[in-house]
This record gives structure tokens, C-alpha cells and sequence, in this order.
């Protein structure tokens, strides 16, 4: 449990003593992976921890047998506060943590988007009847603020953690490109990096020669200490993890000793350490088509030490890893290379510790030049789960033009395809050649080069000259290993801006859930102040028409002055009527009703009806005019209140046009949050909205109208988000605004 979890928890614990005033209270923390409980339990006001020491201690989780286990496989909030021994026997229960047993007991557990993160416990021993009803609401909240909080946190943790992750595979490859002179000590900087971001005192890579049939161990380390692993045959007694990731070119992640020993009693395995390793990973060194050998790490006893994060971070070490090996023994084979190889360090060192996926295409394509002399090159981004080329590509040189998207039949998909390189110093007799492209730019000789990374294509390069140039075999192989380099540094670049991306959606979606739940408690708090207020004037101004009527009886109507003084009741007979027919209509709003299935087509046409009958201009100067596409699905929602919001919109639209204009209402699916839904776009072209009002006008009693409340669109959002929508707005200063909608069809779909 990490320091900031505490601190939530400790904050937690506070609010529940103010509340609640339990004697005992502790939060227990759920990993449904390990299956374990952590507990926490906070000091109290003097400082002081209530309870047994086995509170410090994880223990296995027992599901529905156990408090306060049962409220985490229950999924909802259990209170004890009659006789607990009786009652825990009616449910075949046990109590936690120790054999006194309070008299009132309540737990309430933390659930964060459908899952169970664990439970809120509070106890009470001396008083039966402790908590009652408000204590199951205020722990309910409290419970569920905390899940917000704490997932919060271990969003920003596990972002620090890739960061710190990436941030040492960078440093890695920055030691790498300057340690060429020795594989050995490569290996060293491989320990020495991967040390730093996870559990390594069991740590091995294995080289493996492909003609010899051999594994060789040439860096071994076993409790901390190097040790001396001798070589071995291929499988000699039979297939062990690192035969197994040799032969598949992927990694491998065993949890537990469990798993362990399932995995080698398979048939045909062998255990070459004789000892089933409790958790172990292991990834391949993959350079090119090349398979060069493993990195392995493990735990002898404990389970649960490595999980998937680790993987990726050992498959990025091994990336890096690949690359300098296969430079190094490039190097040591060709030392008249000096120069040249020492420009694609440089150029390596650039591309690998940049995380931009932009600023990688174009370091790629502009190195690519410096490297073999080239005039212009052409890098392109390759998707091989889909087999095609993305958008983005990158085009830099002394012809820069931003390039199109190759066809799926073209020399670009042919090079992504065979993963080979293509040398045509004689472009306009190369089979594949684009003849187009060719004399357009006048390109004499290409190099086509696969940018591969463990075995998938994901980009294609492009290096172009204007005079025919012949190719050495040491460019060759320059190109392949920039080739190798750049696929590196696509793939951090890539997962980098994945992670990003998730988070930030990850913490949107928070803030929205957040802003949800705050609405929906405003929407209930003005909904009973409504309805209250409804009744009250219901009662005051419902005796107004009888006493209008009985005051009639003693006018004599033939007298001018009674009679005028009749008409004056009947008037005030007439506003009493349209208070009563007011305070009908605000209570009816406040009711809950059902949802049902609802044709949004004909609904929007009815609140079309509602506006065009209550706004005069209508018609006469404003017209509105509806469109949709054809069988558009039903959505299953509250009829009523989302007519009063189309009607609240529409109207909004009519009241901005100060002459003639029209009001759009357009209908038709659409995309939300990778969701199928309804999306409902309405427009208007009248006076449109400044920039500094458009951040606020969903705020609450935010209004810009003369004698407005604020409170329609606020209300609108609320119940639109309520149903996991959203709704948005555009707007330009004297040109329009237009409003649109968006209801998932997932959640509200009917039975």
C-alpha cells in the first residue's frame, strides 16, 4: 500500500470518526489477482492504532464466509446492529479480526467503475444500534468518494512508474550506443538498467548460436551474485522457457509456483535448475529476422513479484538490448566502418530518446540522409495488425512534399510484406518501381528498408537519390541496422503516446464521473425544494377561485362600480388558476418516472409542437425544421424529461434570433466513447454566443437573459450525462450557435 493510498485512507478514517463516531474503523484494500486482503487501520485522535497486529498483515481473501470479506464479494453495503453472533450464524458467517465481537457492525464497500477495490469497516462494541440507516448512506458516500480517490492515485502511480520506466530503457540506450567496444559489457549495462526498475538478484541472458545449435550464458547472476551457467545444447533435456521463447519469438510471464509447475509438467518440457521458480519472465533478444537469444529474470519462492508492466519494460530492454548486440558484433567484424557507424550511434541516441511520435518519423527520415548520403526519404507508418499504411507519414530532404498513402498492392506493402531490403540502383528498371513518382522527382537509385521490430513491420523507409548511386555492402547492412533503430524508436514513441492517451482518458473520465455524481446530488436538493415548493402554492392559492366566486355572489353586477370590481376577481380567479396549472406542471417534473422505449424522431416533434405553440414568432418569422436519417434504433429513457430538454434547447435557439432565422433539429447515429449512439444536433443562426460565455453556460444560475435563472441548461446537462451523454455546444458571435447531443445506446437500451 503506497504512502498517498495512506494518506487517503487516514483522511478516510477522520471523516468517518466525525461522522459516525465508531470505536473501531479500518478500510481493507482487494487484489483480486493475489486474492489478498490489505488492511489499514488509522491512529485515532490521540494517535493511537485500535487493534490486533494482524491488522499489519495481508491475509487471503475468503469471500461470502467472512467479515468483512462477505461485503466485497457482495458488492454491497452489510450492517449488523441487532445480535451479531445470532445473526452472523443465521448467514453462516464468521467475524474478523479477533473473538470480541462488537454489538453493531457496518461495512460498505468501494467500488469504482463496476469492480470491487475493497471495503470500509466501522464497529461500534459497547452500543447496539449504532449507525442505523444514516450511517449506511453517510459510509455508502464515504466508500464511494474513497474508490474515486484511490483509483485516482493509482492512475498517477502507474503513470510515474512507466515514465520512470521509459525513462530508464532511455538511459540504457544512451549507455548502449557508447559501450560497442565488448558484448560483455552490454550485458553488464542490460543488468545494471533492468535492476533499476524491477527485482533482478535472478537474472540471466542467454545468447543463442543458430549454426552450433547452442545456448550460451555468458552473463548469470544467482542471489545478487554473478555466477558461471556453462553452455548447453539446444533442448537437450527437452524444452525449457528459454528453448520455448527461442522457438516462438515471445515472451513468457509465470506468476506463481502454481503456474510453474503446470507449465513444465506439459509434456516435452525440461527444468534444466531443478527448481520450478515461484515467478519468472522472460523476453526474446530479437534483432531484425534474428532471433539472438533471452533476457530472464525470477523469484525463487515468491509469487506475484513481476506482472505484464515488467514484461513490456524487459521486451523494451531487449529491444535496445538487440540492436547494440548486433551492432556490436557488426562492429568488432568490420572496424574500417569507424565513421559511419558512428553516425548511427549518434543518430540511435536521437531517435530512441525522443517520445514524440512526430519528431521520430522526421529524425528517422532526416538521419536516414545523413547516413548514406542520400537526397530525400521518405518514411512510412505501417499498422500489421491491419496490414496498411497509416496516415502521418513523412517525407524530408531536398523534396519534402508530405506523402500519400501507398496502395495495399504497391512497392511500399511488398517491402512491409517480405520484411526484406530492397537496393535498386537503377530505378527505372526496378520491377516494382512507381514510374509516376519516378520522373516527377527524378530519382535514379532507392533503398526500400522494413523498419521490423520482434518479427512485425511498422513502417517502411524510403531513402531516394538524384544520380545513380551504387551501393557498398557495408550501406547495406548500415541500412538494416538503421532499419532495426528506427523500429525501436517507433514502438517506445508508440507506447509512450498510448499510455498517455489512456490516462488522460482515464482522468476525464474520473473528473466527469465526479461531476455526474455532484449534479445528480443537485438535481435531487432541487427537485425537493421544487416539489415542496409546489405544494405550498397549491395550498395557498387553492381557495382563491372559491372565495372569488363567494365575493361574486354579493356584487350586483347591473352596478357599474360592482361590476368592474367583478371583473377584477375574475382576473384574479384566472391568475390563481394558472399558479395552480404551474404548481401541477413543476410537480409533475419532480416525479420519477419509468423509462421506456422511446422513438427520439416523433419525441423531438412533439417538443417542436411544445415551442412552436408557446413562442408567438414561430411560424411567422422563426422556422423549424427537423431531419433524421431513416430507422433510427429507440433509446430507453425517462419520455418526459428528455422532452423537456429538447424543448429546453429548441426554445433557446428560437429566443436567440432577433428577426427572421431558422432552427435546425438533426438526427442520426453516431459515435460516442467508441459506443453506438443518437446524437440530436440543433441549430440556429441567430446571435451566437462571445468566447468568455461559453465556459459557463452549463454552470448553475450561470444565465445571460434578462430575468433568467441559470438553471435550464444545467439541468439539461445533468440529466443527458446521467444517462452516460454528454452534450456540447458551438457558437460564434453573431453567426449561431449549435447544440448537439450524444446518448450512448449501450446503457439505455430497453429489455
Amino acid at each position: 500500500m503506497s504512502e498517498r493510498v495512506e494518506r487517503i485512507l487516514e483522511s478516510v478514517g477522520e471523516k468517518v470518526r466525525q461522522l459516525l463516531q465508531p470505536e473501531r474503523f479500518y478500510a481493507a484494500l482487494y487484489d483480486p489477482v493475489r486474492e489478498k486482503i490489505d488492511f489499514y487501520l488509522p491512529a485515532d485522535q490521540a494517535g493511537k492504532v485500535a487493534g490486533p497486529f494482524l491488522f499489519n498483515q495481508p491475509r487471503p481473501y475468503h469471500g461470502a464466509t467472512l467479515l468483512p470479506d462477505c461485503a466485497i464479494a457482495q458488492e454491497s453495503v452489510l450492517l449488523f446492529e441487532r445480535d451479531l453472533p445470532e445473526e452472523l450464524a443465521e448467514k453462516g458467517l464468521s467475524y474478523w479480526p479477533d473473538g470480541k465481537l462488537p454489538r453493531s457492525w457496518i461495512g460498505a464497500p468501494m467500488i469504482f467503475e463496476d469492480e470491487v477495490i475493497g471495503v470500509l469497516v466501522a464497529e461500534h462494541w459497547q452500543k447496539p444500534r449504532a449507525f442505523g440507516d444514516s450511517g449506511l448512506r453517510v459510509l455508502t458516500t464515504v466508500a464511494r468518494q474513497a474508490a474515486q480517490a484511490i483509483e485516482i492515485v493509482r492512475q498517477r502511480e502507474q503513470l510515474e512508474r512507466r515514465i520512470e520506466n521509459l525513462s530508464a530503457v532511455e538511459e540504457m540506450g544512451r549507455a548502449l550506443t557508447a559501450a560497442i567496444e565488448s558484448e560483455s559489457k552490454i550485458l553488464e549495462l542490460i543488468y545494471e538498467h533492468a535492476s533499476k526498475v524491477m527485482h533482478t538478484d535472478n537474472m540471466y541472458i542467454a545468447l543463442y548460436d543458430a549454426d552450433a545449435e547452442r545456448i550460451d550464458f555468458p552473463l548469470m547472476y544467482i542471489d545478487g551474485e554473478p555466477a558461471h551457467t556453462p553452455s548447453r545444447q539446444f533442448a537437450e533435456k527437452g524444452e525449457g522457457r528459454t528453448e520455448w521463447i527461442i522457438l516462438h519469438r515471445q515472451p513468457l510471464l509465470i506468476l506463481t509456483e502454481e503456474e510453474s509447475v503446470a507449465w513444465y509438467a506439459q509434456a516435452g518440457r525440461g527444468e534444466y535448475i531443478e527448481q520450478p521458480f515461484a515467478s519468472w519472465v522472460g523476453v526474446p533478444l530479437i534483432g531484425g529476422q534474428q532471433i539472438l537469444g533471452v533476457i530472464a529474470t525470477y523469484h525463487k519462492t515468491d509469487d506475484f513479484v513481476y506482472d505484464e508492466q515488467d514484461q513490456q519494460v524487459l521486451t523494451l530492454i531487449a529491444g535496445q538490448a538487440a540492436v547494440a548486440i548486433q551492432n556490436t558484433r557488426f562492429f568488432e567484424q568490420q572496424i574500417l566502418w569507424g565513421r559511419q557507424l558512428e553516425a548511427l550511434y549518434d543518430i540511435a541516441l536521437n531517435i530512441t530518446s525522443e517520445l514524440d511520435l512526430n519528431a521520430v518519423l522526421r529524425s528517422i527520415a532526416e538521419n536516414a540522409n545523413k547516413v548514406l548520403g542520400a537526397d530525400f526519404s521518405t518514411l512510412l507508418v505501417y499498422n500489421a495488425d491491419l496490414g496498411h499504411f497509416e496516415e502521418g507519414g513523412i517525407r524530408a530532404g531536398t523534396i519534402n512534399v508530405p506523402p500519400s498513402i501507398p496502395e495495399p498492392s504497391g512497392h511500399a506493402a511488398h517491402v512491409a510484406q517480405t520484411q526484406q531490403l530492397d537496393f535498386a540502383e537503377d530505378a527505372a528498371q526496378h520491377d516494382w518501381t512507381d514510374q509516376v513518382f519516378i520522373e516527377k522527382y527524378q530519382v535514379k537509385s532507392f533503398a526500400g528498408v522494413p523498419l521490423v521490430y520482434q518479427g512485425r513491420t511498422v513502417g517502411v523507409l524510403f531513402v531516394n537519390f538524384l544520380a545513380t548511386h551504387r551501393f557498398s555492402e557495408q550501406e547495406k547492412q548500415l541500412a538494416g541496422l538503421l532499419g532495426n533503430q528506427a523500429a525501436v524508436a517507433i514502438v517506445n514513441a508508440r507506447l509512450y503516446t498510448d499510455m498517455d492517451q489512456q490516462v488522460r482518458e482515464r482522468t476525464q473520465a474520473l473528473q466527469e464521473e465526479r461531476e455526474r455524481a455532484s449534479e445528480a446530488e443537485k438535481l435531487a436538493v432541487i427537485g425537493h425544494v421544487s416539489a415542496e415548493f409546489a405544494h405550498r402554492m397549491n395550498n395557498l392559492a387553492g381557495t382563491i377561485p372559491v372565495r372569488v366566486e363567494a365575493a361574486k355572489e354579493n356584487l350586483d353586477p347591473s352596478s357599474p362600480r360592482e361590476a368592474k370590481a367583478i371583473g377584477v376577481l375574475e382576473g384574479i380567479s384566472r391568475d390563481a388558476q394558472q399558479l395552480l396549472q404551474a404548481a401541477q406542471e413543476i410537480r409533475q417534473s419532480t416525479e420519477a418516472r419509468a423509462p421506456e422505449d422511446v422513438d427520439i424522431e416523433k419525441l423531438a416533434q412533439v417538443a417542436i409542437d411544445e415551442v412552436t405553440s408557446s413562442e408567438t414568432k414561430v411560424g411567422d418569422k422563426v422556422a423549424i425544421r427537423i431531419s433524421s436519417v431513416p430507422d433510427l434504433p429507440k433509446l430507453h429513457v425517462e419520455r418526459n424529461r428528455l422532452r423537456d430538454t429538447l424543448v429546453s434547447i429548441i426554445r433557446n435557439g428560437v429566443q436567440a434570433i432577433a428577426g427572421e432565422g431558422k432552427v435546425t433539429v438533426q438526427i442520426r447515429e453516431a459515435q460516442y466513447r467508441y459506443q453506438p449512439s443518437i446524437e440530436i444536433a440543433v441549430s440556429d443562426n441567430g446571435s451566437g454566443m462571445a468566447d468568455e460565455v461559453l465556459p459557463h453556460i452549463f454552470d448553475l444560475f450561470y444565465t445571460t437573459k434578462k430575468g433568467g435563472l441559470g438553471f435550464g441548461l444545467w439541468r439539461d446537462r445533468a440529466f443527458i450525462r446521467g444517462l452516460g451523454g454528454t452534450i456540447e455546444v458551438q457558437s460564434e458571435l453573431g453567426k449561431g450557435s449549435t447544440f448537439t447531443i450524444k446518448i450512448p445506446l449501450a446503457q439505455n437500451q430497453g429489455a
